[in-house]
């Protein structure tokens, strides 16, 4: 009987060979679990990054492709600023505005803002006025469209001269890209846009990630890169 009831027990060797087996496993099980869940969070913020981007860059598309011509708001278009005239009906006017010279044309403008002197990243923003309110700087309240940008930059298509496009071969192309727009009283054909996000900006994993849009604009032209006056 007690031959019998000894067999039954485990010996101290064998609980200690299970225990360790036991926290071998749990360790792999908890690693694997650990690393997929870093795995899917880097993925969730990942596409949260794209996602943002795709809207951000939907908007400035809108807005640019719905520029027109006003001769008191001229298309302004620097490496990393650009500002333009768009026409938006307005449906309701209060009393104090119901010129539809004032109403119906918008100046719209993209900028970089340093949010501190802390901060390393930038912000993008986006200011839309009306006419008469863009004439007073002092009261700019711009929306901010995303932090932790590291770049944003503007590029202006142009035409080259009768003359340097008699001496291409049928291979060159004719236009080219500027970072800047300098045609007075004219609208760019296109403009192409450049965005750099920062993904899990302050970290070890700090990333960035380049994206990039063409915009064509309907009623814009190709011109020449004006010779700068003396």
């Amino acid at each position: 009987m007690n031959t019998v009831q000894a067999r039954r027990n485990f010996t101290l060797l064998e609980l200690l060979i299970a225990l360790s087996l036991f926290a071998t496993i749990m360790v792999s099980l908890y690693s694997a679990l650990s690393v997929g869940i870093v795995a899917w969070k880097r993925g969730d913020q990942g596409s949260n990054l794209h996602q943002r981007a795709r809207i951000i860059l939907d908007t400035m598309v809108t807005d640019i492709r719905k520029c027109v011509y006003f001769d008191y708001i001229q298309f302004l278009g620097q490496a990393n600023e650009v500002y333009f005239p768009v026409a938006i009906p307005v449906t309701k006017v209060t009393s104090k505005d119901k010129t539809v010279f004032d109403t119906s044309i918008f100046k719209i403008t993209y900028f970089m803002d340093k949010t501190s002197y802390r901060h390393k990243y930038k912000s993008l923003m986006r200011l839309q006025e009306t006419f008469l309110k863009s004439l007073d700087e002092s009261r700019r309240e711009a929306k901010v469209l995303s932090d932790d940008i590291d770049e944003l930059s503007f590029q202006y298509i142009y035409i080259k001269s009768k003359e340097e496009i008699e001496m291409l071969s049928e291979f060159d192309s004719p236009l080219y890209w500027e970072t800047d727009w300098k045609v007075k009283n004219k609208i760019p054909r296109s403009v192409k846009i450049k965005l750099v996000l920062v993904d899990q900006p302050g970290t070890s994993d700090e990333n960035k990630i380049t994206f990039e849009r063409t915009v064509f604009i309907p009623i814009g032209t190709f011109e020449e890169y004006p010779e700068e006056e003396d």
